[in-house]
């Protein structure tokens, strides 16, 4: 099994870390981490003075392990450029702070967050990439923009005070240090977007096949509270990533269960009933590896990949055309859990994966009592109060000729309807993309919108089939039912959805509204979860 040996492989790597001489050398850089597939936006960071590039070193050792330094000229491609890929994240230290005021940085190489090292004297400010989080404040830094005229920016420690500097001269040989007054050539940085996935494939020829597809919004970063008892209306919230597999394991052997009835001694069962693609939202980064783990217990290798809902990244008081990871909150150990977004899972033999930005709503102003505009303390700013930057995630299966996608609606009244239809549109493009290279396109999850809303009414339209658009008979375990049930547990309404392509038919649907007597809702979404027949 692959996950077996990613965890050999991981303590052997740990063993010859402990043993590694703290003399420098060159080295090779151990597997990357799994956190370099999330399907986020990665940057290469250019030097404005020197044009190399901020590289996560492999020859310092000791203090200055996981150091970075400005060292290559052009960055390399695929696994070998990894050392200089990096990703951008927004944290809220109090309950005042707003995401996308400040930044960290996370290398793609070894999924660690770049912190100012406060606790050497003689490498004070050094930037290390060594933090697995949570987010500290001496890992978070403002970004400013110096110059108007160019796409060049400054980040300022928030613990040094100073800017980050990658002054290539004989005594700190490109290492970047948060240890100066102004931002001049050595302190600006270009962030270069690294490009995606390219262009997909054409498909293979299509046979019919039957496929089990389950969509779920997990609900693992709502704290939110029911009003009457007081208990969480997401009991997944800050769970560990342990106990999430566990839980959603044990969920599709409910599901089993209640579709064959409870197994007797030497009862025949299927040699798996777990669906064949899995369609996940309000997801934590780092559960993407211990749910592929489960999922391969006993069964064919997966593939879960990760998209992060992102914010508005602000430079110098103003919007820049740049955007952070949002962090899901740390779980109940304190362990950070990564980014939060919607997540897939497919069979092993998926080798492109896309995320596709979608049309989010625009940041708020925030207001007094009175109505006036809410300031900063330094009367120069506008608070703003930040909103979700929502994203979609795609996989392909060749073999299936699927083409497979999950997304999460901006959630909002009046003012995000327009929003979400622009939404929906920019997913059914993309879905139209996919149909006419050959593949048979599943889309689905939380749209936030009721069936007849026109959000969910541009999918019908468009002649998609969805799961439970049917009413449907008695089964010997499913009582008959109404179409377009409710797929949430407090306002009771569907917002939930699994499409497939007009030529195909559901067979079966439905809507895990009621879980075992003894146990409480996992979320306040249900799983939608049936079979299809795709021509």
């Amino acid at each position: 099994m692959k996950s077996r040996m990613r965890g050999a492989l991981a303590v052997c790597a740990a063993l010859l870390g402990l043993l590694a001489p703290t003399t420098a050398g060159a080295a090779a850089f151990p597997k990357p981490s799994e956190l370099s597939k999330t399907a986020g936006q990665k940057f290469h960071i250019k030097v404005a003075q020197t044009g190399k590039y901020v590289t996560l070193s492999n020859t310092d050792q000791g203090i200055l392990t996981g150091a970075l330094r400005v060292q290559a000229g052009t960055p390399a491609t695929g696994d070998a450029g990894l050392p200089h890929v990096f990703t951008l994240h927004t944290s809220r230290q109090t309950e005042n702070d707003l995401y996308g005021e400040t930044v960290t940085l996370r290398s793609a190489q070894n999924g660690l967050y770049a912190a100012a090292e406060m606790d050497y004297l003689e490498r004070w400010g050094v930037i290390r990439a060594q933090s697995e989080g949570p987010i500290g404040e001496e890992a978070r830094f403002t970004l400013e923009k110096p110059d108007s005229e160019k796409d060049e920016y400054a980040l300022k420690s928030n613990t040094t005070g100073k800017y980050l500097s990658a002054r290539d001269n004989a005594t700190d040989k490109g290492l970047l240090i948060a240890n100066q007054e102004s931002a001049r050539g050595w302190e600006r940085f270009v962030l270069e977007p690294v490009p995606g996935p390219g262009a997909l494939a054409q498909a293979p020829a299509a046979a019919p096949k039957s496929l089990d597809v389950m969509s779920w919004n997990a609900c693992l970063n709502n704290g939110t509270k029911d009003v009457g008892t007081g208990a969480l209306r997401c009991p997944l919230y800050k769970s560990t990533a342990v106990n999430f597999a566990t839980e959603f394991m044990a969920q599709l052997k409910e599901h089993e269960e209640k579709v064959l009835g409870t197994p007797k001694p030497g009862d025949p069962r299927p040699e798996d009933l777990r669906p064949d693609i899995i369609l996940l939202q309000e997801f934590c980064e780092k559960y993407a590896r211990p749910l592929e783990d489960a999922l391969e217990a006993n069964r064919s290798e997966w593939d879960v990949r990760f998209a992060p809902i992102e914010y508005k990244v602000r430079a110098s008081g103003k919007d820049a055309p740049l955007k952070a990871q949002k962090p899901c909150a740390r779980d109940v150990n304190g362990v950070d859990r990564g980014a939060y977004g919607v997540a897939i899972a497919v069979p092993d033999e998926n080798k492109f994966y896309e995320a596709h930005s979608l049309t989010s709503p625009a940041d708020e102003m925030v207001t007094n009592l009175d109505g006036s505009v809410k300031v900063n303390p330094d009367g120069t700013t506008t608070v703003t109060k930040k909103k979700e930057q929502r994203t979609a995630l795609c996989a392909t299966v060749p073999s299936w000729s699927v083409y497979a996608c999950t997304a999460h609606f901006s959630h909002g009244g009046e003012a995000d309807a327009a929003t979400r239809l622009a939404q929906s549109e920019e997913l059914r493009a993309a879905s139209a993309k996919a149909t006419a290279k050959g593949y048979r396109v599943i889309v689905g999850g939380d749209l936030n919108a009721a069936p007849g809303d026109p959000v969910a009414k541009s999918f019908y339209d468009a002649g998609h089939q969805e799961c439970d658009a049917k009413d449907r008979p008695a089964t010997p375990t499913e009582p008959a039912t109404k179409k377009d049930r409710p797929t949430t547990t407090g306002n009771n309404v569907k917002y939930d959805y699994v499409f497939a392509p007009a030529n195909s038919s559901w067979t079966f649907c439905r809507v895990a509204s009621a879980p075992p007597v003894d146990k409480p809702h996992r979320s306040d979404h249900y799983v939608v979860r049936g079979d299809v027949s795709l021509g």
